[in-house]
């Protein structure tokens, strides 16, 4: 299951125009290892932009397979 988070992540890495393009060698790619969907969208990703798999950091980040991405963050009615 794709999360929220990746797919921002892959829109802000593939949302730039074309003069203010990077490098594929300039790009920098995040996999999480406890999610193997993430680690092959990664790599995926890298060979359609033509990006070297070392540009693929793996972590560690904690995953929840259940429930909202917004749970345990306040509402935002209660931080503004």
């Amino acid at each position: 299951m794709v999360t929220k988070i990746q797919i921002a992540v892959v829109f802000v890495l593939s949302w730039h125009g074309v003069a203010s393009a990077l490098e594929p060698d300039e790009i920098l790619v995040i996999a999480n290892r406890q999610i193997s969907a993430s680690e092959r969208i990664a790599e995926y990703y890298c060979e359609k932009r033509k990006i070297p798999k070392k540009n693929i950091i793996y972590l560690a980040l904690p995953y929840q397979s259940e429930g909202s991405c917004s749970e345990g963050f306040p509402a935002k009615s209660d931080v503004w």
